[in-house]
């Protein structure tokens, strides 16, 4: 049985991830441990006590999101639920690397930590908004009008229900303010100080991918999902092509998705915290499913779960 583990990007960082997990698990013990090392001060504290502005702040929350993602990929793996197929959403990228063997946790922990601190560095503020909407047609011609009209980009195609856009603060807001009265049109804001995956994060692009040649990259065991490309591949160039070019590009995430489908891959888990990807699953039509890991029950269930079609395989 094939499972493909989707690994959730930044927002998904809350006050209390991890805790029960650390305390029932001696790997995931282990892993949030490792990363208090590699970054010299208490992950783990930050993550199980806050304070939340401390946890959001870009150069924190993605060491913790990817601290807790692996926490929960090595439990899994002990448990003997394994991934044919990986793709993480933005920073969940770097989960999704750690879970196909082309990066060790500790480089992982490195790059993101660096990865935030640049991207917090960039001088002009941003914002971002995401835009949903039933109706297919109407989403498109909000892009349209968000791109030519606005000047912003489109920070993530995440399903055929929802765009995010970014770009300058008052530019965001023009958006905003142009869907208030727009029926069948839902736009949320994101707290948020900076305009990832767009233009204004290029100031920083140069140096993030200096900085991340000095890591190697190894093969990759499975197919790990592109961002930018909206496909999967095991080659390393292309990897790393794409973890620089998502600084400032749109993340794919439909397409990501779609192709998991297309592949008829139906044992779908997002290990992460939170339920962000299994709630855009919700706009694909059928009863998609995408199980959710975020805490001990969460896992027992999906554990046993796992374990009984194991046995039902093995007895047929």
């Amino acid at each position: 049985m094939e499972y493909a583990f989707l690994f959730p990007g930044q927002g998904s960082q809350q006050v209390g991830m991890g805790k029960d997990l650390y305390r029932n698990y001696v790997i995931a013990r282990e892993t949030f441990e490792e990363a208090n090392d590699i970054l010299g001060f208490d992950l783990s504290r930050l993550c199980f006590t806050g304070p939340q502005v401390t946890l959001t702040a870009t150069e924190n929350a993605q060491p913790a999101i990817l601290t807790m993602s692996v926490a929960l990929q090595r439990v899994l793996t002990q448990e003997g639920i394994i991934p044919g197929i990986v793709a993480g959403h933005s920073i969940g990228s770097f989960a999704s690397l750690v879970a196909a063997g082309c990066l060790p946790f500790a480089d992982a922990v490195r790059i993101v930590r660096q990865r935030g601190l640049l991207m917090a560095a960039v001088q002009q503020p941003g914002s971002m908004l995401a835009v949903a909407s039933a109706d297919e047609l109407k989403l498109k011609e909000v892009e349209k009008m968000a791109r030519e009209r606005f000047g912003l980009d489109i920070a993530a195609n995440n399903s055929p229900a929802q765009s995010v856009f970014s770009g300058a603060v008052e530019s965001i807001q023009a958006l905003q303010d142009a869907l208030a009265d727009r029926s069948g049109v839902q736009a949320k804001r994101f707290s948020v100080s900076q305009a990832f995956h767009s233009r204004l994060m290029g100031e920083k692009k140069q140096e993030w991918e200096q900085f991340l040649n000095d890591y190697p990259l190894l093969t990759a065991r499975i197919p790990v999902g592109l961002n930018v490309q909206g496909n999967y591949t095991t080659d390393v160039s292309e990897i790393r092509k794409d973890l620089v070019e998502q600084f400032t590009r749109t993340v794919q995430w439909r397409s990501l998705f779609q192709h998991l489908l297309d592949l008829n891959i139906t044992q779908l888990i997002e290990v992460g915290m939170g339920h962000t990807l299994a709630g855009l699953a919700r706009a694909w039509p059928g009863r998609i499913t995408v199980q959710v890991t975020e805490s001990v029950p969460h896992l027992a269930k999906l554990i046993k779960q796992a374990q009984k079609q194991q046995l039902a395989t093995r007895a047929a």
